[in-house]
């Protein structure tokens, strides 16, 4: 990564018990038989980052992680995923901003994910309070990133609450990023939104 960048870390999310879908949806393979949480990891590892953090409760998550990523337990996903992002600021150390990342959007690409953190470093060359959204069609979606000006209200944060409600506070600092298509926002909570995307697919 050249020096003058911005350090970025990424974080995954992936400490949810995934209630909806009945099991570890994580864990379940895609068409490519990938699974999706595999999915992810991979297109994190192509991104030219400061560090990769992975937020899980799960063994099974851990021993498929790669050397790359800097593993967290969270042993307490009831509190909802704003620990979990707590403990991923934590780890990202002395990074300038925050990538958080959802595992559970298996059409989303390294490249809107490359798109967001461009947008990101060009408009921190002026300004040190940026927070960037992918989005489609105007409404925020998921990754986003912080800056780590915004690193103790994200500390302050509880229970399922995310950066949104910062964000609201923040709205001047916004820059929405769209996806390259809506597919790439859409979130699997249900074995059904699984079926839907495999038959896709085919």
């Amino acid at each position: 990564m050249s020096k003058d960048k911005k350090k970025i870390a990424v974080v995954l999310e992936a400490a949810g018990d995934a209630k909806r879908y009945g099991s570890n949806k994580l864990l379940v393979p895609l068409s490519d038989g990938r699974t999706m949480i595999h999915n992810t990891m991979d297109d994190v590892l192509s991104l030219d980052v400061y560090k990769r953090v992975l937020v899980t409760q799960y063994e099974e998550i851990v021993e498929m992680a790669a050397d790359d990523f800097d593993i967290v337990i969270n042993n307490h996903p009831e509190l909802g995923i704003s620990l979990s992002m707590q403990l991923g600021i934590e780890a990202a150390g002395d990074a300038d901003a925050y990538m958080f990342c959802v595992c559970d959007q298996p059409d989303l690409t390294a490249s809107t994910m490359k798109k967001l953190i461009d947008a990101y470093l060009a408009a921190s060359e002026n300004s040190d309070n940026v927070i960037t959204s992918i989005s489609w069609q105007g409404d925020m979606s998921n990754p986003k990133i912080f800056s780590s000006v915004y690193r103790e209200e994200l500390m302050s944060l509880s229970g399922d609450i995310g950066g949104r409600q910062i964000i609201k506070n923040h709205m001047d600092n916004l820059i929405l990023v769209e996806a390259y298509s809506e597919y790439e926002i859409t979130d699997i909570d249900t074995p059904d939104d699984l079926k839907k995307l495999n038959d896709r697919d085919k």
